[in-house]
Order: structure tokens, then sequence, then C-alpha cells
């Protein structure tokens, strides 16, 4: 029996023949270009693929207001900050390098507080060509099955959020809309609990 990484692997060799097959009155570098950048992104993306095990730093932040947000996803439907008001919320954001490491802290998160926290995927998309977006947008929609992932293609919410563009990120908003703590990094069991100690934090405030 094949296993996920053996599946992923074969919708991904089939998207890089569609790519081509699609692309075929363009010159051959630009058709590989396109190709590999679709193919780092569906990678990014894959849950089956093994997260790094690093752990990063920390941050504190001095209790500043998320900054506003308008994007849309992958389905073309809007992810703003407006989605989160009121509620206690994670953002939990990577670029295309480092998706595949978002559910190290969705999974922890969704299965302690359930619907109680409002989780917004992002992903900075800043660094494909304007040329593979399209592509990029139609690998990340058949990936992600339904679940909203927020594409930043200029970048600018990501930076706005301070987040680490070599680490996947995490930023635990209260109900005031108030940024109590974010972490760089796949977490460790220190970064963990303090997080769960935010979102308690986040989930008591406003009542």
């Amino acid at each position: 029996m094949r296993t996920a990484r053996d599946r992923f692997a074969a919708r991904r060799r089939k998207l890089s023949s569609s790519v081509v097959g699609g692309c075929a009155r363009l010159p051959a570098a630009l058709v590989l270009c396109l190709a590999a950048a679709v193919s780092a992104v569906s990678c990014s993306v894959c849950s089956g693929c093994r997260p790094r095990t690093t752990a990063g730093p920390i941050v504190e932040t001095p209790r500043a207001p998320a900054p506003a947000f308008s994007l849309y996803d992958q389905e073309n439907r809007p992810v703003s900050r407006e989605d989160i008001r009121g509620k206690a919320a994670a953002i939990i954001a990577a670029n295309d390098s480092h998706g595949r490491e978002m559910p190290a802290w969705e999974e922890p998160l969704s299965a302690r507080f359930g619907e109680r926290i409002a989780i917004v995927r992002l992903m900075d998309l800043s660094g494909l060509p304007r040329l593979a977006r399209s592509f990029a947008q139609a690998r990340i929609k058949q990936e992600m099955k339904g679940d909203s992932l927020a594409l930043d293609w200029d970048g600018k919410v990501f930076k706005d959020f301070g987040f680490d563009p070599n680490r996947v990120n995490v930023a635990i908003v209260d109900r005031n809309g108030i940024v109590l703590v974010r972490v760089a990094g796949v977490p460790d069991e220190a970064a963990r609990r303090r997080v769960f100690a935010a979102v308690e934090s986040a989930l008591a405030a406003g009542r």
C-alpha cells in the first residue's frame, strides 16, 4: 500500500506534467521555473512532509493591537481581522518554504482548545514569481481540501505582524484584538506551554 508521501509525490508529478503540458509554447526555462515554484508550494503545505524540529525563541510583544489585514484565501474567500473580532485567535503563519511546519502549531492548539479559539492560517508567497501565482493557488486549493489559507502575495501582513521569514510563526490575539505573544519556530514543550497560557489569557480577556 502506498504511503501518504508516495501519494503526494504522485500528485506532484501529475501536477508538474500538467503545468508543462499547458505551457508548451513558453520557453523551456520558464516552464521549468513555474513547475519548480508550484512544486515547492505544494510540498510546503503537505501535511505528509516531515517538519523541522528546531524551536525558535519566544518573543514577547508590548501588548500591541493586531495589525489590520485583508486578504483572500485559495478559494478567493476574504480573510480579515474582522473575522476574529471579539474572539481569541491564533495566527499561524509561514512562507512557502516553511508551510509544512504549520500543523506543528495548529494540531496541538486545535486539540486543546477546539472551537474556543479561532485559527487563521497565513502564507507569505511574496517569493514566488508573478507568473507562477495562478498555478500555485490551484495547487494550494487542491492540497488544502477546503481549509482556508490566507494568501499574502506581497508579504505585507506577514511583515506587519513581525513574523520571522525563516521559521513557522504563531501569534496569539485576545478578544480585544491585542497580540499577547509571538513565537517563531516549531514548538518545543516550553514554547507550547507558553502559548497555551497565552490562549487561556486571551480567552479570559473581555469577559
